[in-house]
């Protein structure tokens, strides 16, 4: 399978999703704006920075559906991943890292006005976090992925390492044995 193959396949699982999550976060952002509202500290800084972290949970989010789209894609298809592949998915993880990031610093560019927040993150510092953690799970994904062979049976079928479960007892021996392995 090509790599556009994959690419396609993942957007088609994570775009209605991310779509979803866009729409309901100036929602999320209302709500909790309502909560300090209650509480007559909406324009303190402490609301700033609870709608700041809401900012960062959804840079997050979003960047753990696109990861997880890429687990299912990669999951299905045979095909060992390609290094050129695997720098293609992080390149494209940036690129919507940075235009979600971009996406929610402006939808709360009003909060922060209104509270004055001593320090204030940018679009790249509610990210960063974000992104170092899921480009390490994905090379992590990766590295499973590509250290695991395929089995063939005498049928010529083939079989992934992660649809078979070990007979017995699970030890090192029976591990190394494919002998020992069921589907």
């Amino acid at each position: 399978m090509r790599s556009h193959d994959i690419k396609t396949l993942a957007e088609k699982w994570f775009k209605p999703q991310l779509e979803e999550c866009r729409e309901a976060f100036p929602r999320a952002v209302q709500r909790k704006l309502a909560e300090f509202a209650k509480r007559g500290t909406v324009r303190s800084p402490v609301a700033y920075v609870a709608v700041e972290n809401l900012a960062s949970q959804e840079i997050e989010h979003s960047g753990e559906l696109f990861l997880a789209a890429y687990k299912e894609a990669f999951a299905a298809v045979s095909d060992p991943i390609s290094p050129a592949m695997l720098g293609q998915v992080k390149r494209d993880l940036d690129a919507l890292l940075s235009s979600e990031s971009a996406r929610v610093f402006k939808a709360i560019a009003y909060v922060r006005d209104a509270c004055e927040p001593v320090k204030a993150k940018d679009a790249v510092e509610l990210r960063a976090r974000t992104q170092q953690k899921l480009v390490a799970e994905l090379d992590l994904l990766v590295a499973k992925l590509t250290r695991n062979e395929v089995f063939l049976l005498a049928d010529g079928n083939r079989i992934p390492p992660h649809s078979l479960a070990p007979t017995g007892s699970m030890n090192e021996a029976s591990l190394q044995n494919p002998n020992t392995w069921r589907v």
